[in-house]
């Protein structure tokens, strides 16, 4: 028991120290002038395409060499942020529906599911969007706080050319809500779709 918790221990460490590695090229700046890719603590790249090739292979490096961890799991949400960058909507879904599937109920998880909707709204399936934001709203098996669901709500009402709706959704926002980081938002909205 003592070994294959080590082992446990120590791989996960490794799966971390190497996510970490990829974010730092995920993040790295761009400066032509003063390219200096190897750095391991502070990378910076020619062109926006080099880092992104770099931080492309690390994380799926990340991926394949420790499949079954929590940071394989996050360098996936990370690819499928660089394909839809790039247009590749249908590879960004597969990979955050793969990690919003495997349960995890945190933040990430959170802000992954608002980037699925995003990705309908894109994609034209606006209409189910508003129907599943519906349910959840009614629903007591709520994967999102109230407030964001909402929040989306509103803004795929928007996108659908539905005002008065995403109006009502914007209200209710803001008179059940005022203290969300929504708010703002959701005011400035109902000045522009209500006058």
């Amino acid at each position: 028991a003592f070994a294959v918790q080590g082992y446990q221990n120590v791989r996960s460490a490794r799966s971390n120290e190497h996510l970490a590695e990829a974010l730092r090229v995920f993040r790295a700046p761009v400066d032509a002038i003063a390219p200096q890719p190897e750095d391991r603590t502070s990378p910076v790249f020619a062109t926006e395409e080099s880092r992104d090739l770099r931080a492309r292979e690390l994380f799926e490096r990340v991926r394949s060499d420790l499949g079954s961890t929590r940071a394989a799991a996050v360098a996936g949400v990370y690819l499928g942020e660089m394909a839809a960058r790039k247009g590749r909507l249908d590879e960004a879904r597969e990979l955050w529906e793969a990690f919003v599937d495997a349960g995890s109920d945190d933040m990430l998880s959170a802000q992954v599911r608002v980037n699925l909707m995003e990705l309908d709204r894109r994609q034209g399936r606006g209409e189910e969007l508003v129907d599943r934001l519906r349910a959840g709203l009614e629903g007591s098996d709520a994967q999102l706080p109230e407030e964001v669901v909402l929040h989306q709500l509103a803004l795929t009402l928007e996108s659908l050319d539905r005002p008065d709706e995403a109006l009502e959704a914007y209200e209710r926002l803001v008179g059940e809500f005022p203290r969300s980081p929504y708010e703002a938002g959701a005011r400035q909205r109902l000045d522009v779709l209500g006058g």
